[in-house]
């Protein structure tokens, strides 16, 4: 298995491929427009041309991570995302709320399928799922699932409660799509208060055991309304 690397700098490169994905660097605003929307807008203009550079396709975008300095101007980020998707299918998106720097409103990284083999015409096989707010609730490509990030229901509230509600959410969408728990692979964890650690590490620990927990990380990170905490999982999805 090769990993392709394109424009190497100092620490990382500006987009890498291996086995089907396509991923990028995350891309902040060159020129550093004043408000958000403006600082989006130029992000995507950015990837509409290294899209066709690198030879890849729209209706291939996996997934879209952002992170952004100041969460409570979220829409601005979903309306510019959902206008440059407007053609094709919606991939997964997960926001949160983490500075890029002191000048830079919002940096995205954004993940590809593309064919395997760089010498061939090969056709990308992948499929979403389900809806998460306006975007793919699950993509399923070379064998892997991503999902969406996961919050709870607007009506639960508390740190605890919102673990168990998004858990119960995932434990439905593996029924849904045929997935099994065990196959974990990795998971984010978006939680607004690191002082509430436990109240979701506890919830958590109890549901993926000792046996079949995934890698994975908890990160202090804004989010969007009043929510405390975020899950993002992929899962092996073998056939899928």
């Amino acid at each position: 298995m090769e990993v392709v690397r394109y424009k190497l700098w100092s620490g990382c490169c500006l987009v890498s491929k291996c086995n089907g994905v396509a991923s990028f660097t995350g891309l902040v605003a060159g020129k550093q427009p004043p408000t958000m929307r403006e600082q989006v807008d130029q992000i995507l203009a950015r990837y509409t041309d290294l899209i066709q550079e690198y030879g890849l396709k729209m209706e291939n975008l996996i997934e879209a991570r952002a992170y952004s300095n100041d969460i409570t101007k979220s829409q601005d980020f979903h309306d510019a995302m959902k206008a440059w998707c407007a053609d094709y299918p919606m991939p997964n998106c997960t926001l949160v709320g983490a500075a890029p720097s002191s000048t830079y409103m919002l940096e995205l990284g954004l993940h590809f399928a593309c064919p395997v083999d760089e010498n061939k015409e090969g056709k990308v096989v992948m499929s979403r799922h389900g809806n998460n707010h306006g975007y793919a609730e699950v993509t399923f490509h070379n064998g892997i699932a991503y999902f969406s990030g996961v919050t709870a229901d607007p009506e639960i509230k508390g740190t605890r409660a919102e673990t168990e509600d998004i858990l119960r959410k995932y434990e439905a969408m593996f029924e849904k799509y045929g997935l099994k728990k065990e196959d974990m692979i990795y998971s984010n964890c978006y939680i607004t208060d690191m002082s509430q650690v436990d109240e979701y590490g506890d919830p958590w620990c109890e549901w993926a055991g000792d046996k079949i927990a995934p890698a994975g990380v908890c990160v202090n990170a804004g989010l969007e309304g009043d929510r405390t905490v975020m899950i993002q999982l992929s899962l092996a999805a073998p056939g899928k």
